[in-house]
């Protein structure tokens, strides 16, 4: 999956190997003998994805927070306590998620979102 947070997570979790399947073409097996020779291999970035009308780095690092408890269900005050701020803003940031996207409802976001794999929720 191409969740957003991953290739931080495995830089700091010390992670010697760690590859997405469609992000290049490199057969797994030869990620593997080359971090069994030693090298590290980590990509530099996240694959990016097309989410509607907007790339997946479009979005900023506070809109992938929401959009991750979005994905999953939250309502709006769950995700305001979950992430410590006003309702007021967390419907701000679905807004601007569905204004960049083009998606008409929240629903519509939530799933296409979901199937692309671009956030997980933790």
């Amino acid at each position: 999956m191409p969740e957003v947070s991953y290739v931080e997570k495995a830089k700091e979790a010390g992670v010697e190997g760690m590859w997405y399947k469609e992000y290049e073409v490199m057969p797994l097996v030869k990620v593997i003998e080359r971090v069994l020779s030693g090298e590290k291999i980590i990509p530099e970035s996240t694959p990016v994805l097309k989410i509607g009308d907007a790339s997946s780095t479009d979005f900023t690092a506070r809109e992938l927070d929401v959009l991750r408890k979005v994905v999953y269900g939250y309502t709006d005050q769950e995700i305001a306590d979950a992430l410590n701020m006003s309702r007021w803003t967390v419907r701000s940031h679905v807004n601007s998620l569905m204004q960049k996207t083009g998606f008409k409802n929240r629903v519509e976001l939530a799933v296409n979102v979901r199937s692309s794999g671009l956030v997980i929720d933790e």
